[in-house]
């Protein structure tokens, strides 16, 4: 029977009694830790562009997620420059348009700010920016719009152990955190809702789910699911 050989690196140090030799075993080194490390938001009312803001910290080589909710006439949030749409929806109910669009780009020099540009009359719109270290856009998925009594962004199979983001854009309904979720962002100013969660624990290889936000249908309502693996 043949036995395949671990792959070691040798690190010697001095201690207190004398020159110490340690193996480090390279084939069993534990995965890096996926963490979401940083959550911006930016609002603004009555207009077409948010300048939104990037975290602090901007390291180069990260994943960087936008999700852009937008309530206000007919029309499109342009993708940013230097960014990449992942996910989008709109739904027209009651003659006004609510919208929302996910969006990646991994840091490369990143500026202060991104402008998200709507072509949405009357808009109000919001950004929110997260910051992921040894992460990568999993598969995703967004539910249908208008989905009555209560809203359930459904979880595709996953791969490996992942971060699950859900996020609510609709008018007309007080929102709160669905049970087993932390709010990273939100907002209920008049017709204005919108939200962004993250499931308490992350999701473990080959599971799936729906996570109800439990809103009513008087207005246009979308809702969406993102797989952060």
């Amino acid at each position: 029977m043949s036995h395949k050989q671990s792959s070691f690196q040798i690190k010697s140090f001095t201690a207190k009694c004398g020159p110490c030799t340690v193996y480090e075993d390279l084939d069993h080194v534990p995965p890096p830790t996926l963490l979401l490390e940083s959550t911006t938001v930016t609002e603004d009312a009555a207009t077409t562009t948010v300048v939104a803001n990037m975290p602090a910290v901007r390291p180069d080589g990260v994943l960087y997620i936008m999700y852009v909710s937008t309530i206000g006439g007919a029309g499109t949030v342009a993708t940013p420059s230097g960014w990449a749409l992942l996910l989008n929806q709109e739904d027209f109910s009651n003659g006004t348009e609510c919208a929302g669009r996910w969006f990646s780009r991994i840091g490369s020099s990143e500026p202060a700010t991104y402008s998200a540009v709507s072509s949405q009359t009357e808009t109000n719109i919001a950004a929110v920016i997260m910051r992921f270290s040894n992460a990568s856009v999993g598969d995703s998925s967004t539910t249908a719009v208008d989905a009555g009594s209560g809203l359930c962004p459904t979880a595709t199979a996953i791969s490996t152990k992942a971060i699950v983001l859900r996020s609510y854009s609709g008018l007309d309904d007080d929102v709160n955190a669905p049970t087993g979720t932390t709010q990273l962002a939100a907002d209920s100013t008049g017709e204005f809702h919108y939200q962004v969660v993250q499931e308490d624990f992350p999701s473990i290889p080959g599971s799936v789910g729906t996570i109800d936000f439990g809103v009513g249908s008087d207005g246009g309502m979308i809702a969406f699911t993102m797989i952060i693996e």
